[in-house]
Order: C-alpha cells, then sequence, then structure tokens
C-alpha cells in the first residue's frame, strides 16, 4: 500500500471514529435529557389527573354577586360540598355528552366548544407548586371560607377542591376532607372567572353596509310607522345617518340567553310593547334583496342600553341607547 493510500484509510478512519464519538455524545445527552425529565417528572406533585373529564361543576364566591349580576344564594354554607349547591346562582355545572360540552342548568344555550375544551385542559392537570403539610389554621390560607369550590367528575371518580387565598401569582387550595394545603398557579382559578357572554354562542347583530342598505322600515307599538328609503331623494341625509348607525350597531352584551314567552314582557319586548325594525338591504354575491328583522325593548336599569332580540332567537342582548335613538329618529 503506496503512502496516499495509507493516508487516506487513517483519514477515512478519523472520520469514522469522530462519527461514531458524536452519535454516541447525542445518544448520551439525549438519554440524560430523558432521566433528567423523568426525574423532574417524579418529583411533581399532582392533585388531579385525569385523560377526560365528564362534569365540572365549581362555586364562585369571589364577590358578593355572580359574573350573570345575581347575589350569591344563602343556601352555599361555608362547609358545605359543591355538589350540595346546584342550585346557587353562583354554581356552573358542565356536563361533557357525546364530545360536547352543555351547560347542565340550561341545555338550550349553546357553549363555545374550544373556550369549554381549553378549560377542560386546564383541570384535567393540576399539578402543585408547593406543599404545606398539617397547616395551623386553615384561616390563615383563606380556605375555612373559600373563594372557589370545584368538582371534578370523570366516568368513575370525582374530586373535589376548596381554593383560598392568593400566595403571589398563586392560590392556595386543598382537596375537601384533606388536611394538606397547596399553591396552584393562577391559571387553575383563571377558567373559574368566565361570564355567560364568554362561554355562550351569542348572537352577532346582522351587518348591513351602508353600500348595500335599501331601505328601514320601523313599526312603532302605537301601530305608526317610519320608512327610511334609499330611493327618496329628500330622505338622502337621513337615510345616510341610519345606514351609517346600522353598519356599525353591535351587542355589547346579554341579558338572556334563554327568554321566554313569559319573561319578554320584563324586557319590554312582548309583542304589545316592541318595536319592530325590518331592514332591506342587497346580498354582496347577487344584489339580490334580503331582510332582516329584530326587536327593540326597553330600556335597562341604567339607562344606557335598549334591549333588542333579533327575529327567531332566544337571547335578549343590550345596544346603546343613543345608537338605538339614531335609528328610531334618524339623527
Amino acid at each position: 500500500m503506496n503512502k496516499k493510500k495509507k493516508t487516506l484509510w487513517i483519514l477515512i478512519g478519523c472520520f469514522l471514529l469522530l462519527v461514531v464519538l458524536l452519535v454516541g455524545i447525542q445518544t448520551w445527552g439525549k438519554k440524560k435529557e430523558e432521566k433528567d425529565a423523568e426525574k423532574a417528572e417524579a418529583e411533581k406533585t399532582y392533585l388531579f389527573q385525569a385523560e377526560e373529564l365528564q362534569r365540572i361543576i365549581y362555586l364562585d364566591n369571589s364577590n358578593s354577586s355572580d359574573s350573570l349580576g345575581s347575589t350569591v344564594s344563602s343556601d352555599s354554607s361555608d362547609n358545605s360540598n359543591v355538589t350540595d349547591n346546584l342550585n346557587d346562582s353562583n354554581t356552573w355545572v358542565f356536563l361533557k355528552e357525546n364530545g360536547t360540552w352543555i351547560y347542565e342548568k340550561d341545555e338550550t344555550i349553546a357553549l363555545k366548544q374550544d373556550t369549554m375544551t381549553a378549560m377542560e385542559n386546564a383541570f384535567k392537570s393540576i399539578e402543585a407548586v408547593q406543599t404545606i403539610e398539617k397547616p395551623d389554621s386553615l384561616a390563615d390560607y383563606g380556605l375555612d371560607n373559600p373563594k372557589y369550590r370545584l368538582s371534578l367528575q370523570t366516568a368513575d371518580k370525582e374530586h373535589s377542591f376548596l381554593i383560598g387565598n392568593t400566595s403571589g401569582e398563586n392560590y392556595y387550595i386543598m382537596e375537601e376532607n384533606g388536611d394538606t394545603v397547596y399553591t396552584v398557579s393562577g391559571t387553575v382559578v383563571s377558567q373559574m372567572v368566565w361570564t355567560m357572554d364568554e362561554l355562550a354562542e351569542t348572537d352577532s347583530f346582522p351587518y348591513v353596509s351602508q353600500d348595500s342598505f335599501v331601505k328601514m322600515t320601523v313599526d312603532m307599538a302605537d301601530g305608526t310607522q317610519k320608512v327610511y328609503d334609499s330611493e327618496e331623494e329628500e330622505q338622502e341625509d337621513t337615510v345616510s345617518t341610519v345606514s351609517n348607525t346600522l353598519a356599525t350597531t353591535y351587542f355589547t352584551n346579554f341579558a338572556d340567553y334563554h327568554v321566554t314567552d313569559e319573561t319578554l314582557s320584563s324586557y319590554g319586548l312582548d309583542e304589545a310593547n316592541r318595536i319592530k325594525m325590518t331592514v332591506t338591504y342587497k346580498s354582496d354575491s347577487d344584489d339580490a334583496e334580503q331582510t332582516t328583522e329584530f326587536y327593540i325593548g326597553s330600556k335597562d336599569e341604567s339607562g344606557t342600553y335598549y334591549y333588542v332580540q333579533l327575529k327567531d332567537s332566544q337571547q335578549v342582548g343590550r345596544i346603546l341607547a343613543t345608537t338605538v335613538e339614531t335609528l328610531l329618529n334618524g339623527e
């Protein structure tokens, strides 16, 4: 073997050795990372873990009234289980049926499934940040009169928790009838402070652009009628005001998610008292005329909003009084 070939084989051997060493180092590093991850996972403390939840119940006593404005029920005693207070106005109950989350207190209210999935994911794995064994007094942690109570149910088990005061960005928590206090991330509690506006699939006020507006008919409760027609030259300024306002009209929030014939009158939306508005507009796709109908009720207690209902909807929304009055008066 001549000198050049010998040198070439030496270089190839060195290269192969380097490859083997590199692979070995990478393999060792990967195994070390896996062992470190396994060790870190083994050192974690989980209050709850499940593959899937079937039912979520929580009682929010963090305020004197709940996010829907109802006062706290006197039935929610300090030592009661959250499942004992399902009729409490501050108790939220969600049930998963055939992969879909429903609001158990009123199954007609459709929930935003992405939001409910995020809630489920947050509750499926609750990790303790800190463990406090044999606490001196539950009152020190706000657990003698907890702000929140949480029940998580799977197909075969149920765990209930009490949640008290904050500890920095975390909250004190303990299992009901337990004797150990933990802290958990505030993200757990953030899944218990929703409003129904945030959880429910709510109506969107129909968008009618200024260019597509044809006319709007206003039928007052006393039988009189107003018509704002884009083809009437003398109404040009009025129609411009009405159509521009209509294009920016929206529901601020909702007062009711399942109104009934019996409760319509409390919003001034019963047939005898409501104002009916019918808007005719051109379709963006083919210029065909379409109509949308909605009803104006009374002002809410603040006087800032009117109650408004879309035709065939069971929801009652709030729209700014200034917006509604512009639509009514054309100015």
